[in-house]
């Protein structure tokens, strides 16, 4: 399941996705380095809490979640009840084990109706959020 999860990245040029638990595989993290130096497109939502505990184990990453102009950290003031990811056409919604991030649980498709509530739900969070880099200044404490 976990391998068929990086498969995801490998063929895909965006990315959207929604985390509500911090915890991602170090080899996740070292796969998606470089699409966020390179052209594919990733966007992601996280809980305010998730991010931070993300962000403190791997400090390294958080830059390219700021400099990068293909990749963009959204963070949500409202908890996310779901955690999917959108790679193109493809849907995938995961259970992830909290202490390691491996998926647990990965259901994946690519049915239209799936796709598109996907999109909206991702919309939804997104517009409700702030990007990374505000976010770190403190605006969201105002």
């Amino acid at each position: 399941m976990h391998d068929r999860y990086l498969g995801f990245w490998d063929d895909t040029d965006q990315v959207k996705g929604a985390r509500s638990i911090s915890a991602v595989p170090p080899d996740i993290v070292e796969r998606i380095k470089p699409k966020l130096r390179g052209d594919v497109a990733v966007e992601s939502v996280w809980t305010a809490t998730a991010a931070e505990q993300y962000l403190n184990a791997y400090p390294e990453i958080k830059s390219l979640w700021i400099a990068e102009p293909n990749a963009g950290m959204l963070i949500s003031p409202d908890p996310i009840p779901v955690q999917f990811g959108l790679f193109d056409d493809r849907l995938t919604l995961t259970v992830h084990d909290e202490e390691t991030g491996h998926p647990r649980a990965l259901v994946d498709t690519a049915n239209p109706a799936a796709l598109e509530w996907a999109r909206d739900l991702y919309d939804y969070y997104a517009a409700r959020s702030e990007p990374l880099d505000q976010w770190l200044d403190g605006s969201h404490q105002r």
